[in-house]
């Protein structure tokens, strides 16, 4: 017990240096838990002075901005609240179940929708017949027992969420497009700083990063383990995924969700029946992009909003 307490002093002595600023020492335990995952995932620590990572940034914003109770905005079935007040109802999806064990869920009524639960990542299943159903009662079950997901890799913003589970009936893609978009637009208080968009019924998932000025920068594999793959092939253009005018109402939607919040991801479907909201996200792949593409995605965004790692 000793000899853990000394290595997680030790550890955290060497990240607090590494960040190069003070850190409150309120803020220690929830640093110490950010690192303690960055280096388990990517062999690197946070830094705070003269980085122009994503990795970085996000970060930075964990520790100096949202470290509150944030279940309000990153709880996905209470964030539709906040939607609905801000920008109308007719934006969100539609939930026919909602309950506190998938269990007390009534499958047979959920085939052809999603299973989703509220409070982590990755917590969902598409139920296309009911045969899939024990299956999807074991994973579900998986996701469920994760109940103190924010603190176990310092994403504190989401310890406060009482997990559920929750029925969604799917989205479709616009005839023009062969698979359902999903627009991940990164703000910094409400200012655009970075789009991307997937094609989310691809595996791997390809992933297409834009300027706020629509410029194409690059795309990759994303694989939601901080290991995305470079891809060199032609960049497209934003508007064969999307039209102009589509986009920036998207975009102003966004802007409108995101102006409070130091950094935020306004996350959106494209569909058959319009722009359709999907989530708030505060930490994307819990802050461990590979270190390349980190460097890449942050150099744009800091262009946008320069003075990101200014300390309140």
């Amino acid at each position: 017990m000793i000899s853990r307490k000394l290595k997680s002093t030790l550890f955290l002595i060497t990240a607090l240096r590494h960040a190069a600023v003070w850190i409150p020492i309120r803020k220690w335990q929830h640093f110490l838990r950010l690192a303690q995952n960055r280096q388990k995932r990517l062999g690197s620590l946070p830094r705070f002075r003269g980085s122009k990572g994503i990795n970085d940034m996000i970060a930075f914003s964990a520790i100096f901005h949202h470290d509150a109770d944030m279940s309000p905005y990153t709880d996905k079935l209470k964030v539709r609240d906040f939607i609905a007040k801000t920008i109308g109802t007719s934006i969100l999806s539609e939930i026919s179940q909602i309950a506190d064990r998938v269990e007390d869920l009534d499958l047979e009524k959920a085939v052809g929708c999603f299973i989703k639960t509220n409070h982590d990542s990755g917590g969902h299943f598409q139920l296309k017949a009911i045969s899939q159903k024990e299956e999807a009662k074991e994973k579900m079950r998986k996701h469920m027992r994760n109940k103190d997901y924010g603190r176990q890799k310092g994403e504190y913003m989401y310890h406060s969420i009482i997990p559920k589970v929750y029925v969604e009936r799917p989205f479709l893609a616009r005839a023009d497009q062969s698979t359902l978009k999903v627009w991940r637009i990164f703000f910094h208080y409400g200012k655009t700083i970075l789009i991307q968009v997937n094609d989310c019924s691809s595996v791997p998932d390809l992933t297409h990063i834009y300027s706020p000025g629509f410029a194409p920068i690059t795309r990759y594999y994303s694989h939601n383990r901080g290991d995305a793959l470079i891809e060199s092939e032609k960049l497209l253009p934003i508007t064969s995924h999307i039209t102009e005018e589509g986009l920036r109402q998207m975009i102003a939607l966004g802007e409108k969700c995101t102006a409070h919040f130091h950094f935020c991801r306004f996350d959106a479907f494209d569909t058959t029946e319009g722009i359709k909201f999907s989530e708030l996200t505060f930490m994307p792949i819990s802050g461990c992009f590979n270190e390349e593409l980190s460097q890449i995605l942050g150099r744009e965004m800091m262009q946008h909003a320069p003075n990101f790692f200014k300390i309140p």
